[in-house]
């Protein structure tokens, strides 16, 4: 199978034709869903199902503080927790890039930037 019928390919065409259900669908297929990936998930989550977001949310903070390298402190979770409780306010926005972005997070950081150009 080429690479435009893996599901990778095909999870990240879901996120970028903004189809939820297939992206939700393929993503249960994939061996490993990468952070950056998790946050496009959740980011469209946010606009497509609003009622799940917190929890989808909530489950990404929680693999960032896991996963994170340096892993974030206490404040830096709480900020973390508030900048995806406010999204998608500019200054939410900014805090969360600025959190991936220190932590070389360039996954994430091109979610965000994809989701804001949507």
């Amino acid at each position: 199978m080429g690479a435009a019928g893996s599901p990778h390919a095909t999870f990240q065409r879901a996120l970028k034709q903004g189809n939820l259900l297939m992206a939700l669908t393929v993503a249960r297929e994939l061996p490993f869903v990468r952070l950056g990936d998790a946050l496009a998930i959740t980011l469209l989550i946010l606009e497509k199902d609003p009622p799940r977001y917190s929890t989808a949310a909530a489950r990404w903070a929680a693999r960032f503080v896991l996963e994170a390298t340096p892993a974030p402190t206490l404040a830096e979770s709480q900020l973390l927790a508030a900048a995806l409780a406010d999204l998608p306010s500019e200054a939410a926005r900014s805090a969360l890039a600025r959190m991936c972005a220190d932590r070389g997070l360039h996954e994430c950081s091109a979610a965000l930037e994809l989701w804001v150009r949507a």
